[in-house]
């Protein structure tokens, strides 16, 4: 195997399934602690090297819901195969990453809603064991009970105490636990995690006066809001909420905005804001999905110092290359995967776990799911056991997205 630049052959890497393209093997099924672990799998159960006493009951058992049932169809034909919380992004689900996250602040009990293709995410994960977690579920079968309901229906799990809201279709290196203690400092009823973007206005900003108290979100303003210094933010689905902010939804389906934040700006309680201007990704599209995995390649380095997702590039010990194949970072090439003769694969690939890259042919710019094997070149693309999907990375959605949008 011929390495490109400083990647070596046996680097630890981490893993994911097995398959081939438009057809052969399951993406799912590989087992929950598997499907609950690495896409990348780096031959441990995932969550493993956490810090010591990082266990369920870590800050004083606060909880968590992951909302993650969406029905993602602007993610097809990728969300026909695996629910938007189970696409792998930099080896790991999306759903791992928002575990990830809640892990910053010690949370390790959650509930996750589920609806389309959600017995994937059940079996993938199941009690959450795996992953040094509690995880329930909450169905919402017969009809999506939007942000609001979803989270009113499980108003029971958080035991009246303070709870973290995140989303399934996030990554980001937050400290989550920066935003507890400010949320604390602040005496708020909640707080919306929120990042600055040029174009926020557009989207519906989360407009901010100079103390951190949120004035108004998308135009809806609190009464003797001071509009003119109001600065725009962008809110990035991440948010830290009392138990008496669930009092004013209504019971069944609702939205987190109007029927709730707006609410209590009307009733002028204290909604604070905190500006986070680090690593922020959305993936809601293939552009934006493709785009994410790019992202971590080319970051290099893990989000967090104190949570172990694995290595975010390289080359895992058990993958084999034919001595002709060249490699060429930034890669992640999981357990099991095969470069065969004269191909290259780089610069700006990740390949999962008994993926195959077939003789002679050139791969760049593209994810590789687990149990699929790519046969011919391929360029900015997204390849399943069932699919191949040609990503157009210049579509301005792929390097941001509105993070307001519900689907």
């Amino acid at each position: 195997m011929i390495l490109g630049s400083s990647v070596k052959d046996g680097t630890p890497g981490a893993g994911a399934r097995s398959g081939a393209e438009r057809g052969a093997g399951r993406e799912q099924g590989a087992g929950r602690e598997r499907g609950a672990g690495r896409e990348q799998g780096a031959g441990r159960e995932e969550g493993a090297g956490r810090e010591e006493g990082a266990g369920p009951g870590s800050e004083q058992d606060l909880s968590a819901i992951v909302l993650a049932a969406g029905l993602a169809t602007r993610l097809r034909p990728l969300s026909s195969e695996r629910p938007k919380a189970l696409l792998p992004v930099g080896g790991v689900s999306l759903l791992r990453h928002a575990l990830g996250l809640l892990e910053t602040a010690g949370i390790h009990r959650a509930v996750v809603n589920l609806h389309h293709l959600g017995d994937q995410i059940r079996e993938a994960f199941g009690s959450g064991a795996s992953v040094g977690f509690h995880l329930e579920y909450s169905d919402e079968e017969g009809q999506i009970l939007g942000t609001g309901g979803g989270v009113k229906k499980v108003e029971s799990f958080f035991g009246g105490r303070t709870f973290a809201v995140v989303n399934a279709k996030i990554v980001t290196d937050l400290d989550l636990g920066a935003v507890l203690e400010h949320h604390r400092s602040k005496g708020a009823l909640a707080t919306m995690v929120v990042r600055p973007d040029s174009v926020a206005r557009t989207w519906g900003a989360v407009e901010v006066e100079s103390d951190g108290r949120v004035a108004g979100i998308a135009g809806h303003y609190r009464p003797g809001a001071d509009r003119a210094p109001l600065l725009p933010y962008m809110f990035t689905g991440i948010a830290i909420l009392e138990p008496g902010f669930l009092e004013v939804l209504p019971e069944g389906p609702s939205s987190m905005v109007q029927d709730g934040y707006d609410r209590h700006l009307d009733a002028d309680r204290p909604i604070a804001a905190y500006v986070w201007d680090g690593y922020w990704h959305e993936h809601s599209t293939p552009s934006r999905y493709l785009q994410g995995n790019l992202n971590l390649l080319h970051r290099g380095r893990p989000l967090w110092t104190n949570v172990d997702m694995g290595p975010v590039t390289g080359v895992d010990a058990t993958a084999r290359a034919h001595e002709t194949a060249r490699i060429i970072e930034p890669v992640l090439i999981g357990p099991g995967a095969r470069v065969e003769a004269g191909a290259r694969v780089g610069p700006d690939v990740i390949l999962g776990r008994n993926s195959v890259v077939g003789p002679g042919v050139q791969v760049d710019r593209t994810v590789v799911w687990s149990d699929a094997s790519v046969l011919r070149n391929r360029s900015s693309a997204v390849v399943t056991p069932q699919s191949v999907l040609e990503v157009d990375l210049s579509d301005p959605g792929a390097r941001v997205g509105p993070a307001l949008a519900s689907k």
